[in-house]
């Protein structure tokens, strides 16, 4: 071109791309370069295109970002062959030089106007002085980046706004970090912005990346599982780590993950500190796919972006922490109400190692209790593959730190085993990843552990393993309660078949018995009629009166075998109940001529629907046992009479009386007074008294009687007492 120079106002300079334009036009050469100057540094501004040169083929960040084309010409090997000439090109305002890596000459020129030195402009080849490398260009340059920088200060000033407004409106933490990636990156000029929340000892909590235009970046994505294996050095420096630029990105190997720089070809990376108030929740990583330098004014609005993004972060993890904290609260709850709800062992286990499977997003989980110290009973969830091979490494100690079985460290909350963070060659040759072991603890005793696996390494995310733990610290009295359960359940089934074989015992005797008795009752019979002696004849009746005693017994035995077994039927008929009250009578004072009984009707009693028979044996059980326990020289009262509900029968002994708290007791199988031990007895005579009345639908009770002795009072129906059809189960 012409070195004549183009005339322009300064002034009417509207931005950068217009100033670039008159550089172009005023400046021989091709342009390559047009820098502002910080002290000696040199910053080097994006030179849009040529008007000439179609738009696309310098355009950046339109897209996902691929690594540029290998070109000779590299713009920061020309800046740092300026800023080592700083002194004589400023001096001498036009130099000719030939920078390493550039294919060619290379003429620079400085650009002063009257506030002084405003920066460099290069240009291809060697050329002369140039009459538009003047203070017109100079201040042009100046005013289009003053505006610029107005323009990029109102930008974010948007850009904190919304995320200002993203974070009281959305609250959904993924959109909320694409979000402020990409508004960080369009602040700072770089190409793309990762941004990496984390939690505990480097694990990673959530993350997001993205291109300044707001494409996603899923290339860098793929790279994530690779974050914590080493871990990055940005994870252990996170609460001391400050703003960090590293304008060639090889110097922040030490820093960044090793999958980051090399194989995604960064250039240059800006690491910035998430802080919320004073805790430090992440790191955002500024990077870009060419060389490039951040403007203090461009490094400062990232920070401030940066900064604001992480309150604003802050504000949604709490937000999400209360849901989370509901969400843990029901499933806790949940978990506890449906555990306790099972009565047995296996179902609170089963319950268990679903709700942790659950909680925990692995693909197998096996809870089991403690049977002295090492894993007993189990209930598997999920897959299940290697669940026995890693329980017996887990119990000779493989991957703790005292070498012992993992299951007796009684004072750990949880261990993780075999993540990214702490490897076990042993476990992981099984094809599994990390693993969680949580104690089933109950007032500082393991009574079970929980073991949850998945093929995944990631260490598990520290809020599902307290809501791991929590569950397990409550569901602790499930499992135990449900081990008392079984333990009582066992010995009831013990007593039961004990109390069945003694019944069927009781029944054989009973049986067995009554045949010689049945004989010996008869030749009494006989002796009777053949002698007549008084003397034999006395003895005679004693053995007659003795057998009657033990033919009733063996009756009783016979009939409790009969009542526990559900066989003891009713012949229920329309009977008057005086005759039959007055024949047990007679047959009581004909067994016993020695004693008096008295019996006495008030009113006329009517008919009622009664076994005759059983009722008979009712007033013959309690009439021996008020004779049993009275002074031979007192009489025993059976008294009849009726009312509009019935008839009431009462039998009235002058005995020692029952204490008020030992009279519902008396009617239990076999239970006997303690005052009365030394008299006879089995203790099933009033338990068969009141299993017979009430199989009639009648009451018995106990009460004082007038001469201070013990009242029992029978209530049957009168005159039609209906007797359920379901009689005989009720026997049972």
């Amino acid at each position: 071109m012409s070195d004549d120079r183009i005339d322009f106002d300064p002034a009417s300079v509207r931005d950068l791309a217009e100033a670039v334009a008159w550089a172009r036009a005023r400046l021989p050469g091709e342009l390559v370069m047009l820098s502002l100057v910080d002290g000696t540094r040199l910053l080097p501004l994006d030179l849009p295109p040529p008007t000439d040169q179609p738009a696309d083929s310098f355009a950046v960040g339109s897209g996902p970002l691929e690594p540029p084309d290998s070109d000779s010409r590299d713009v920061y090997a020309l800046v740092e062959a300026i800023e080592a000439r700083f002194s004589p090109i400023l001096s001498e305002g036009h130099h000719v030089f030939e920078p390493e890596g550039w294919p060619g000459p290379v003429t620079a020129y400085v650009l002063r106007d009257r506030v002084g030195l405003v920066g460099f402009a290069a240009v291809d080849g060697a050329q002369e002085e140039a009459p538009g490398a003047d203070e017109d260009l100079a201040s042009a340059i100046r005013l289009a980046h003053r505006l610029d920088a107005a323009a990029h200060q109102t930008t974010e000033t948007v850009i904190l706004n919304e995320v200002v407004s993203a974070a009281s409106e959305t609250f959904q933490l993924p959109k909320l970090l694409g979000m402020i990636a990409r508004n960080v990156a369009m602040v700072s000029g770089f190409d793309r912005a990762s941004i990496l929340l984390l939690e505990g000892a480097g694990r990673l909590k959530a993350a997001a990346s993205q291109f300044s235009d707001g494409h996603h970046d899923y290339k860098l994505w793929a790279t994530f599982d690779d974050i914590v294996v080493p871990v990055p050095a940005f994870v252990t420096a996170i609460d001391t780590l400050e703003p960090s630029v590293f304008e060639k990105a090889e110097e922040a190997v030490d820093l960044l993950p090793e999958g980051w720089i090399g194989p995604l070809g960064l250039r240059s990376v800006v690491v910035l500190p998430l802080i919320d108030g004073e805790q430090p929740i992440g790191v955002l990583v500024l990077d870009s796919l060419e060389r490039r330098r951040i403007t203090p004014q461009r490094l400062a609005g990232a920070v401030r972006v940066a900064s604001l993004g992480a309150q604003a972060i802050g504000l949604v993890r709490m937000v999400e922490s209360e849901r989370a904290s509901k969400q843990r609260a029901q499933t806790v709850l949940g978990t506890v109400a449906q555990a306790t709800s099972q009565l047995n062992t296996m179902g609170v286990l089963g319950v268990l190692a679903d709700a942790m499977r659950d909680i925990l997003e692995d693909t197998s989980t096996v809870a089991f209790v403690l049977d002295e110290g090492r894993p007993g009973r189990l209930a598997v969830r999920g897959t299940g593959d290697g669940v026995f091979s890693l329980i017996d490494l887990l119990e000779a100690g493989v991957g703790t730190s005292a070498g012992t079985s993992a299951f007796s460290q009684s004072t750990a909350t949880s261990l993780e085993l075999n993540s990214t963070l702490a490897p076990v060659p042993e476990i992981a040759a099984l094809g599994i990843g990390r693993v969680a072991l949580i104690p089933v603890r109950k007032s500082g005793r393991d009574i079970g552990w929980i073991v949850s696996y998945d093929p995944e390494p990631r260490p598990h995310e520290e809020s599902r393993i307290r809501i791991a733990s929590i569950v397990a610290s409550q569901s602790a009295m499930a499992v135990e309660t449900a081990q008392i359960i079984e333990t009582e359940r066992t010995k009831v089934s013990r007593l039961e078949e004990t109390d069945r074989l003694k019944t069927v015992f009781v029944a054989t005797v009973s049986h067995e018995l009554r045949t010689p008795l049945t004989a010996i009752v008869g030749f009494a019979e006989v002796l009777a009629e053949m002698i007549d002696d008084g003397d034999m004849k006395d003895h005679i009746e004693d053995i007659r009166r003795e057998s009657a005693v033990l033919e009733s017994l063996i009756g009783n035995l016979l009939d409790t075998s009969r009542l526990d077994g559900g066989m003891l039927s009713l012949d229920i008929r329309s009977v008057l109940i005086e005759p039959v009250i007055a024949e047990a009578v007679e047959l009581i004072r004909y067994n016993n001529g020695d004693r008096t009984i008295r019996f006495d009707v008030d009113g006329h009693p009517g008919i009622v629907n009664i076994d005759p028979e059983r009722v008979r044996q009712v007033i013959l059980n309690l009439a021996d046992n008020a004779l049993k326990y009275s002074p031979p020289e007192e009489p025993i009262d059976v008294l009849l009479n009726q009312d509009a509900d019935g008839v009431t029968i009462h039998i009235d002994d002058a005995g020692a009386g029952i204490p008020v708290d030992e009279r519902a007791s008396v009617f239990q199988r076999f239970y006997r007074l303690d005052t009365h031990e030394e008299l006879a007895g089995t203790g099933i005579g009033l338990y068969l008294v009141r299993a017979l009345v009430e199989a009639h639908g009648g009451t018995i009770s106990i009460h004082d009687s007038p001469s201070g002795g013990a009242r029992f009072t029978v209530r049957l129906g009168f005159p039609q007492a209906e007797v359920d059809d379901g009689l005989e189960s009720d026997l049972g």
